[in-house]
């Protein structure tokens, strides 16, 4: 099923808002934000942990996003 979505977004190749992505990706940074409070730790503990850049994790937030939008305009 994870590929037939995957193909479906490779050849609509849907338009998404530069806008919408943003505000989407910014709300899941948010979100984890929150989850990382709830446990006692920071955004900047988090990316220690993780070997990330904070640039690194807004990219695969922003990825993240873009293909859900996709799939979600497309179905």
């Amino acid at each position: 099923l994870q590929s037939i979505y995957t193909q479906l977004v490779l050849e609509l190749k849907t338009q998404i808002p530069e806008l919408l992505i943003r505000q989407q990706a910014r709300e899941e940074l948010e979100n984890l934000v929150k989850q990382l409070e709830s446990i006692k730790m920071t955004l900047d503990d988090y990316l220690t942990q993780t070997k990330q850049t904070f640039e690194d994790l807004s990219g695969q937030i922003t990825a993240r996003v873009l293909g859900q939008l996709q799939l979600a305009f497309i179905l």
